[in-house]
């Protein structure tokens, strides 16, 4: 099993990852690129899967027992980092749905639209 300074270590750098990879939405978000906005999420998922995993085995090396004073300071880092992350995630996940709201709006207002556009006749 690895040493406690070692996973600390993978997950301070983890989640400064997917700190990067929220950054990374924030574009195609407000623009709506679909597309790329699909393969970045997807790249998240990847990422945070792998933080998962790490926390997991970090979780079960720092149960029951006591830190070591020699790792305190990547423990205030990644505890500093889990509150970013989860920070940004609440911003993300509130202009997502403002964005989603938009979309919604405009494809009522465009199914309204052909709705009358459907009562028009040409004349004959």
């Amino acid at each position: 099993m690895r040493d406690l300074d070692v996973l600390l270590k993978i997950a301070v750098d983890q989640y400064r990852r997917i700190l990067d990879a929220f950054d990374a939405l924030e574009r195609p978000l407000g623009q709506g690129e679909h597309k790329v906005l699909r393969e970045r999420v997807e790249a998240l998922e990847i990422f945070q899967a792998d933080a998962r995993e790490n926390d997991q085995l970090l979780l079960a090396k720092v149960e029951g027992g006591r830190m070591p004073p020699r790792v305190l300071s990547l423990v205030r880092e990644y505890r500093d980092l889990l509150e970013a992350v989860a920070e940004r995630n609440r911003d993300l996940l509130n202009k997502a749905r403002v964005h989603q709201a938009l979309v919604a709006a405009e494809m009522a207002e465009i199914k309204g639209n052909k709705t009358a556009l459907a009562g028009y006749r040409m004349p004959t």
